[in-house]
């Protein structure tokens, strides 16, 4: 017979066991239900996200015609070795296969690539260019792999090609990285920070026409980032392209005239002011900013920025000159116009002009004397003589009003940027400079 409560109770360990035991599965119960049922939508979403790619498809760029749809800026295909951050760090195991194949496919070292690859610099969800404009060899060899490297893309850009090389620099401009600054007055328009955008010329100023829209890839990938199911296109929209009035012909016999000096030339219809050339030198190639840029690419960069001559400056609208002997029609206009002269008054040109109380003269051209000479005749002859006593008879404000009239000192509203308005000294120009006028 068993003595009464032998082994039939449980001991202290056991209950402490089964507590523990108990504890757990409600523990685990409750966080079950968290995950399935309280936060299953929440938790749901995220899988599809681990599942589902979204790919951006970057649109060609538009191109730049003459008048006559002669290709000045156009596109070539370029092919970059790039990186998908988020996920080579989705993917750690890999990254050791990952960096081997670009080692021994781009020839870079270890360190070089690691450098590209600094979290610091990472932006989320973009690729991290590890290289541009690697060969075609190098582009399928790196294709080849890419199904089974999470984190490797091959990729094909568009590279700005101007076809002419500096022809017409100043006025179609050029390309480059965007930057921080832009990106952020950009980025409501859809921008991302690894875009190409147009830096200057009509490439800057017509840059969202030229831009086109971005389109997109949204896919399914499976477990090793391999694609899986195309779930939705939208397909990039090109952008429209720009016809100029300049003329190819016109703009190359330009620019020949310019060769080795420095100044600008520009060629307008009389009929309806169509541009036909703006040339500006020196100049340079618009080719040197467009990506990927080589060493020496750079060097020219910095050199232009730094030459005195100022290579990248539109000599035609971003710097201001003394008008010369053109202005003369302005002030013969004034002095017609407010009746100081009539078409037979005449000065009595010696072959100089003096001033009051000055020592120094103000000679004509060559020192020839014209004599007793008409507007008709100082406009033919050029002489100086004529125009300094008439200018000294009309006074500022006259002439300031009929320089008006001409739109000098103000800008032309050219689609361009960077441009200049020069200056028309009249009355609210002298008070607001505190600048005085002087006889001569």
């Amino acid at each position: 017979m068993l003595a009464q409560g032998s082994g039939a109770g449980l001991t202290g360990r056991t209950k402490t066991l089964l507590l523990v035991v108990g504890i757990s599965l409600c523990v685990v119960a409750v966080r079950l239900w968290s995950l399935q049922i309280a936060n299953a939508d929440k938790y749901r979403q995220k899988g599809l996200r681990n599942r589902i790619r979204t790919i951006v498809l970057k649109p060609r760029r538009g191109c730049i015609y003459d008048r006559n749809s002669r290709l000045l800026a156009g596109n070539t295909l370029r092919y970059d070795a790039s990186v998908s951050y988020t996920e080579m760090e989705r993917n750690k195991d890999s990254r050791p296969q990952l960096l081997r194949v670009l080692r021994e496919v781009l020839g870079l070292s270890k360190a070089q690539i690691e450098r590209k690859l600094d979290p610091r610099d990472a932006i989320p969800y973009l690729p991290v260019k590890i290289k541009q404009g690697i060969t075609e060899q190098q582009f399928y060899q790196l294709k080849s792999v890419e199904p089974d490297i999470p984190g490797l893309l091959a990729e094909v850009e568009s590279s700005r090609d101007y076809v002419e090389g500096s022809l017409a620099a100043h006025v179609l401009g050029a390309v480059g990285a965007i930057s921080p600054e832009t990106y952020r007055q950009y980025k409501k328009w859809g921008y991302r920070p690894d875009d190409v955008v147009g830096i200057m010329g009509l490439e800057k100023t017509f840059e969202r026409t030229l831009q086109g829209k971005k389109g997109k890839l949204k896919v399914q990938v499976d477990y090793r980032s391999r694609l899986d199911t195309v779930i939705e296109e939208v397909k990039p929209r090109s952008g429209k392209n720009l016809y100029l009035t300049i003329d190819l012909e016109l703009q190359k016999s330009a620019e020949n005239a310019l060769l080795d000096k420095k100044g600008a030339i520009v060629a307008l219809d009389p009929r309806n002011g169509d541009i036909l050339a703006m040339a500006s030198s020196p100049a340079f190639d618009p080719n040197a900013y467009s990506l990927p840029r080589s060493a020496e690419d750079v060097r020219k960069i910095k050199e232009w920025g730094k030459d005195t001559d100022r290579p990248l400056y539109n000599r035609a609208i971003s710097m201001a000159y003394p008008l010369g002997s053109t202005f003369k029609v302005v002030i013969g206009l004034a002095g017609l116009e407010t009746g100081r002269i009539s078409r037979g008054t005449t000065f009595y040109c010696p072959g100089a002009f003096y001033l009051l109380g000055v020592r120094r003269p103000w000679r004509c051209y060559h020192n020839y004397s014209h004599g007793p000479v008409a507007i008709a005749d100082a406009l033919k002859k050029s002489c100086n003589v004529f125009f300094y006593n008439l200018g000294k008879r009309l006074g500022v404000d006259a002439i300031c009003s009929m320089a008006a009239r001409f739109r000098l000192g103000q800008k032309t509203q050219i689609t361009l940027p960077m441009e200049t308005s020069g200056i028309n000294p009249d009355k609210k120009w002298r008070e607001k400079t505190q600048r005085k006028w002087y006889a001569g």
